[in-house]
């Protein structure tokens, strides 16, 4: 389905939501434009970038990107406790496994104990902490290795 201006609407609003710029933004304010560029923009080498759509109503699920080796995503809040952010973390690692990644990183914020759970489901391993220039508690940092065959 190709990605409408609905959708952009709705992006952005689920992006700037205050519950998921804690998570995604360690707390800052981030501009509706840069918060869809970031979700967006062309793909490029050493990026991947997914947003999950429901097919029926075009409605924004999720989304998942990868950029360095620092991997990221966000499960729109209806949609939360029902396997969507596993699904999409686990697609991109498998797109990950066949493309140009070796090692994917994530931090994520201590009180997130959602993606904490994705994170653990995924293969990624907790490696450390690492501070917030917010003053917001550290971030949790996980790494998952890309078995190359």
């Amino acid at each position: 389905m190709p990605f409408t201006e609905n959708m952009a609407s709705e992006l952005v609003d689920l992006l700037t939501e205050d519950g998921l710029r804690q998570d995604l933004y360690a707390g800052v304010r981030v501009a509706p434009g840069e918060a869809i560029k970031q979700w967006t923009r062309p793909v490029g080498q050493g990026v991947y970038r997914r947003i999950a759509v429901d097919e029926p109503s075009g409605r924004v699920l999720g989304g998942v990107k990868i950029s360095g080796q620092l991997m990221s995503w966000f499960v729109a809040p209806f949609c939360q406790g029902r396997g969507i952010g596993s699904r999409i973390v686990r697609d991109a690692l498998a797109a990950a496994d066949s493309d140009r990644f070796n090692i994917i990183d994530a931090r994520i914020a201590r009180e997130n104990f959602a993606s904490r759970r994705i994170a653990v489901k995924a293969g990624f391993i907790e490696t450390g902490l690492a501070t917030r220039d917010s003053g917001l508690p550290p971030f949790i940092l996980y790494r998952r290795t890309i078995a190359r065959g």
